[in-house]
């Protein structure tokens, strides 16, 4: 029941899941070389921009839906694509995996590598929690710390 209730989550929030992967494809090129041989700067990169491109993107779409569009259905489509793009903002676990390891082999000669093992932490916690739903969580917070900010800024 879990499995089929994820795949429905998964296919109605797929424009999060489609801008998670296009982030990470384009900074791929961009570095241009395979994981497994990236400078860790890059492979932090790689790892981290989807997570910051998707957190962006969604509160951009709740201020587009909250408070420029006026329309009812509009506004609730700019709200599904805020919710969809902060749900799938989190790295995955092959992504936290491939930092961990290259954090370890690098820390000494990287000081700032130590940087990766609390961010492997918080994805490897923030991917088990997903059983209690923390990603549609996030979004929820990302949608009233966006109004929150708007409403600040507005009044």
């Amino acid at each position: 029941m879990a499995n089929l209730l994820g795949l429905i989550m998964a296919a109605v929030t797929f424009p999060g899941i489609y801008l998670h992967n296009l982030s990470r494809k384009l900074f791929s090129e961009r570095v241009n070389v395979p994981v497994e041989e990236a400078q860790y700067k890059d492979l932090y990169i790689i790892s981290v921009t989807p997570f910051i491109i998707n957190t962006v993107a969604a509160m951009l779409m709740f201020v587009l839906g909250y408070y420029l569009i006026e329309h009812e259905y509009i506004r609730l489509f700019f709200n599904w694509l805020g919710i969809s793009f902060g749900m799938h903002a989190f790295p995955n676990n092959a992504d936290a995996k491939h930092i961990w390891n290259r954090s370890q082999n690098v820390w000494r000669e990287n000081p700032l590598a130590l940087i990766g093992f609390p961010f492997v932490i918080i994805v490897f916690a923030a991917n088990l929690l997903r059983v209690v739903w923390f990603d549609l969580i996030y979004a929820g917070l990302l949608y009233w710390f966006t109004d929150y900010m708007a409403s600040m800024i507005i009044s």
